[in-house]
Formats: structure tokens, C-alpha cells, sequence
């Protein structure tokens, strides 16, 4: 009955602290992006860190880039403050997995409901990723 009580505790807390974890999606909801933020959901005036692991379905080359953008049906694109992009090393091909943990400085406010979108481009712009999640706070 002891052990029974501890799995419900911990099963409950388990619960509890990840019900504000944000789920990165593909683009298309075909399935769960392996994308972790810290913090989870990001908070005014701290760094954002964003933890990528994805595959690849285009040859990138040279001059590829992660870019990080946050729209907000209130505001829409934040703009240049919070939206980034960030070089790639080159010759990444299709298929390939590309991990690269990036940072973000968060600013002042943000609103409650927000999508932040992640793609990975080659020079041409052509995406090659594309995940999305949505943030809720309050």
C-alpha cells in the first residue's frame, strides 16, 4: 500500500512539473520535435536557451543557418529583438542530424500566448527543418 502511495506522489509531481513544458512539433504535426528550451517558458529579462536535434530532408551545403523566430496573434512577428538566426557549419547533407544549442536574450514582456517557429534554411532559403511550439504563461 506504501509503494502505491509513492508511485501516485510521484506520478502526480511528474505530472505537475511538466504541464508547462512546451512541445516542439514539425511544421506539418507529423511529429514531436526533439527541441528542449530552458528556461520552459521562458522568462523576462533571462536567456533563453533552445537545445536542437534535428534531422535533415535537404542537402544544406554551405551558408545554411538556424533561424528562430516568435509570433504572437496580439503582435504578430516580435521582430529583430527576439527573432535570430545563427550560421551552420558547411556540407551538412539530407539526412544528416544537425545539434546545436543556441541563446536567445529574452526581453522586458512577453505575452502570454506566443509560437516560437525554428527552421533550418540553406542560402537559397529553402527550409530544410521546420518546428514549431506553443508557449502559454499566466
Amino acid at each position: 500500500m506504501m509503494s502505491l502511495k509513492l508511485i501516485l506522489v510521484f506520478t502526480l509531481l511528474t505530472t505537475l512539473f511538466t504541464v508547462n513544458a512546451t512541445q516542439f512539433t514539425s511544421c506539418l504535426g507529423t511529429y514531436v520535435a526533439d527541441i528542449q528550451m530552458t528556461p520552459d517558458p521562458p522568462v523576462t529579462g533571462k536567456n533563453i536557451t533552445l537545445n536542437i536535434n534535428a534531422k535533415v530532408d535537404k542537402d544544406i551545403g554551405d551558408n545554411g543557418k538556424i533561424n528562430v523566430d516568435f509570433f504572437s496573434q496580439q503582435s504578430g512577428f516580435f521582430g529583430d529583438f527576439l527573432s535570430k538566426s545563427f550560421p551552420l557549419p558547411p556540407g551538412i547533407k539530407a539526412n544528416d542530424r544537425v545539434l546545436q544549442i543556441v541563446q536567445i536574450p529574452a526581453q522586458s514582456s512577453l505575452p502570454t500566448l506566443y509560437q516560437i517557429v525554428i527552421t533550418i534554411t540553406r542560402q537559397d532559403d529553402l527550409i530544410a527543418f521546420c518546428a514549431a511550439g506553443i508557449v502559454q504563461t499566466g
